[in-house]
């Protein structure tokens, strides 16, 4: 199967025009309105770092209206970093725990997607990057300190389970050239999907362009370079088929 690769020109939030306060309101709130800054502020100045039962109900309360959808019993955890809230969606019953962060600076609507009933843990990334897409499905579980880096698009499915620190890198720097410096080269994207039922060990990386088929399983540490077919088990560095289940 050929793979579509997508070259992307880098960007930085230096090169971005205009103050400092236009560069943060379009860089947090992703408008330029007064009224959506207000609202992100208010919330998240005064309700970020309380704790208990009390800051759970009052961003169950406040934080809701600052997305795009938020489904109900939707929970959220203390000091989240949330970034462009307005091209966000989240589904009903999903928790986002402490310290975990969803970075949506895409110029896709919507650029971030989490379904029902899936958690995001503790110090756990999705970032879309510039160009690219997270879209994750039903019942899925991202555990403690992932990240899900998404220029070229990351679609997880149902029923996924993710271990402690694995790491999706959904593209790759251009760095052919060398009169120019890797930065100015841009990026190239292919984007990563990982299918329903699927389960990833701890400290595994994802790379860019890779499918896991439905029902396979990637071993703990585990650098997966190539797609994995359906009910497969892989290992190893570069991870290889150590098995069926």
């Amino acid at each position: 199967m050929i793979k579509h690769i997508r070259k992307l020109p880098q960007i930085s939030v230096n090169t971005e025009k205009g103050s400092a306060l236009q560069r943060y309101r379009k860089r947090v709130t992703g408008q330029t309105g007064l009224g959506a800054f207000i609202a992100y502020e208010v919330a998240m100045t005064l309700f970020a770092a309380v704790g208990g039962a009390l800051g759970l109900a009052l961003r169950k309360v406040f934080y809701p209206g600052l997305f795009a959808k938020c489904g109900r019993g939707v929970v959220f955890g203390r000091y989240l970093t949330i970034r462009q809230p307005k091209i966000i969606e989240i589904g009903e019953g999903t928790m986002l725990d402490d310290y975990a962060t969803l970075d949506a600076k895409s110029d896709q609507s919507p650029a971030i997607v989490i379904g029902e009933r899936s958690l995001v843990s503790r110090n756990s990334k999705l970032s879309t990057g510039y160009f690219g897409h997270v879209k994750i499905g039903t019942n899925t579980i991202i555990a403690d300190s992932v990240i899900v880096h998404a220029p070229g698009g990351i679609d997880i499915g149902d029923n996924v389970l993710i271990g402690d620190g694995v790491i999706f890198n959904a593209g790759t720097h251009l760095y052919d050239d060398r009169n120019k410096t890797i930065l100015d080269q841009g990026l190239a994207v292919t984007g990563i999907k990982v299918e329903d039922d699927v389960w990833i060990g701890v400290g595994a990386i994802i790379t860019d362009g890779v499918t896991l088929h439905k029902g396979s399983v990637v071993q703990a540490g585990s650098v997966v370079k190539e797609d994995v077919p359906p009910y497969t088990v892989v290992g190893g560095n570069p991870a290889t088929v150590v098995g069926e289940r």
